[in-house]
């Protein structure tokens, strides 16, 4: 017997899981927080202060 098929409802698929993520964000007001150009900026922050720590 074959087991049914994920539905996007049940997150088990990645349309599925990208709508919880997004609905999980929007639950707690994180969409101003989460843009790339904040995450570009913190990773060039953090690849600085990497660099310290190399040597």
């Amino acid at each position: 017997m074959a087991p049914d098929l994920p539905t996007p409802a049940s997150g088990r698929t990645i349309p599925g899981l990208a709508l919880r993520l997004r609905e999980f964000a929007e639950a707690r007001g994180w969409d101003e927080v989460h843009e790339p150009k904040i995450l570009l900026a913190l990773t060039a922050e953090l690849g600085e202060l990497t660099e310290l720590f190399s040597w």
